[in-house]
């Protein structure tokens, strides 16, 4: 059982709202089954586990790729509602989940749960601003910011997903991936095996995205004190 300390809270809240939430919770390892976030204002709390989501036009092309990862929440609330959101675990997950209706009820008795929305809206609204951004940058510069973006997330910034899965939470043809891949490879920034990728160096990165605006979230500065240059 997952208790309030062991939960990364976005803002400081009292230890009664947060054991009152956590009793509305319930915990599971899974999504929704058809990996469609309800619009609704359920709340999500990523215990274990990394995910990706995607959002998609009404054509149902893939316009918008977000990783959320360990100590992270999620909310509809706190994205482009007027696309679909879908998640996509990528490893084995633990989460809480607090339905709507349970909400609900407890923001009429606890005004500290507008605060934990606050909270919540704030931590994402950056990384939102920035995962629409990247749908601005070219095929190279999109593979490289999600290699990085991925690499912060695993033990020894090994991503265990093969070129043809980059290629799906992309939407870039998987000709442009591999060639992107094999650049970074020869540039010695990545070691590239069967499904594994591992990430070596950042000075290749910092070439690729030299002219790309990472103002809003910068996985570079996240890994600049643990890889080297």
């Amino acid at each position: 059982m997952i208790n309030h300390q062991q939960i990364h809270w976005p803002i400081a809240l009292s230890s009664a709202y947060q054991q009152q939430l956590l009793a509305v919770g319930q915990q599971s390892r899974a999504f929704p089954k058809n990996g469609d976030l309800p619009g609704d204002g359920t709340l999500y709390y990523i215990h274990r586990g990394l995910v990706a989501l995607r959002v998609y036009t009404l054509c149902g092309r893939s316009v918008i790729t977000m990783i959320r990862g360990e100590g992270e929440w999620l909310t509809t609330y706190s994205g482009p509602m007027a696309l679909s959101i879908h998640v996509e675990p990528l490893t084995d997950c633990q989460l809480m989940s607090f339905s709507a209706d349970k909400l609900d009820k407890l923001k009429q008795q606890q005004l500290e749960h507008y605060k934990l929305l606050h909270g919540i809206s704030q931590s994402i609204q950056a990384r939102w601003m920035q995962a629409q951004l990247i749908g601005c940058f070219s095929a190279q510069e999109q593979v490289a910011y999600l290699l990085l973006e991925l690499g912060r997330h695993f033990p020894r910034y090994q991503v265990p997903l093969s070129q043809k899965r980059l290629s799906e939470l992309t939407g870039i043809a998987r000709q442009r991936v591999n060639e992107t891949c094999r650049a970074l490879v020869a540039a010695g920034a990545i070691d590239s095996q069967h499904s594994l990728i591992t990430l070596k160096r950042l000075a290749p990165f910092n070439e690729i995205l030299r002219h790309s605006d990472l103002s809003s979230h910068n996985p570079l500065l996240l890994l600049g004190q643990h890889i080297p240059q």
